[in-house]
């Protein structure tokens, strides 16, 4: 019966799914930054991001979270806002976490 719970639990942990987040710089998504997005975010969830070219340097602040662009790497950017990172993977995040579609400067 215990191998039956702990079965049963795997599958239904593999099925819920999280949220999804829109970015658009236009204001006509949920947030208009990406970090703004990932704050708000949790593990499991998907962050999708409009095309443009964000400023920002991006923390994932350990959450294993997908974050994709709606259009691809070519119509989509994001340049650091200092001379430091564009993007900080460090605080424990798993090979969960996705990066998908950008171009990075």
């Amino acid at each position: 019966m215990k191998l039956f719970t702990f079965l049963l639990t795997l599958v239904l942990v593999g099925v819920a799914q999280g949220e999804t987040y829109t970015v658009n710089q236009n204001g006509t998504a949920d947030f208009t930054t990406i970090q703004g997005a990932i704050q708000a975010a949790n593990t499991g969830d998907e962050i999708e991001v409009a095309p443009g070219t964000y400023v920002e340097n991006i923390s994932f602040l350990g959450r294993d979270i997908v974050l994709r662009s709606r259009d691809g790497a070519n119509v989509t950017t994001i340049k650091s806002a200092s001379n430091d990172y564009a993007i900080e993977i460090q605080f424990n995040e798993t090979e969960s976490t996705v990066i998908d579609g950008f171009t990075f400067n």
